[in-house]
């Protein structure tokens, strides 16, 4: 077997990894409709949850947010992201200003969004990995065959 065949192999799993990115930040959004839909049916919704994508570091943001009402008598409102301090699960004294069915709901789903915020930090850890592990091999290959970098 050839460097070169390894490196193809690297590469290969790379390209999963970006598949199952995506696919993970995609189902972030799902659930983030799924739960605008469930909680607002005929009432205000107090809290979102927001994803957000950075295309150019390829990175995914769950997070969730608080309706907030603007001072000024007019009827306009501001989202606030909630903090959610370390690890990948919010306390729950972030949701204390919710109702008890509300809160039920919020659980349900955060549960399921803890494991995408832990499946796309790891994705993206192994991806970096992996992408300097590629870029190691291609530059002591090009050595051992004499090319000049």
């Amino acid at each position: 077997m050839s460097s070169g065949f390894h490196v193809e192999c690297f590469k290969e799993c790379l390209r999963i990894l970006d598949e199952d990115f995506i696919k993970y930040t995609e189902e972030a959004k799902r659930l983030a409709k799924l739960f605008i839909e469930i909680e607002s049916g005929d009432k205000f919704c107090q809290i979102f949850i927001t994803v957000r994508e950075h295309k150019k570091c390829r990175s995914t943001q769950i997070l969730w947010s608080r309706l907030i009402p603007a001072y000024g008598g007019r009827k306009k409102v501001w989202l606030q992201q909630m903090p959610k301090g370390r690890g990948y699960r919010y306390p729950e004294s972030a949701f204390k200003f919710l109702n008890e069915q509300t809160k039920e709901k919020v659980w349900v789903f955060e549960e399921r969004l803890e494991v995408l915020r832990f499946a796309l930090a790891s994705n993206r850890k192994l991806a970096r990995t992996l992408k300097r592990t590629i870029n190691d091999l291609e530059r002591h290959i090009n050595r051992l065959n004499g090319v000049v970098e």
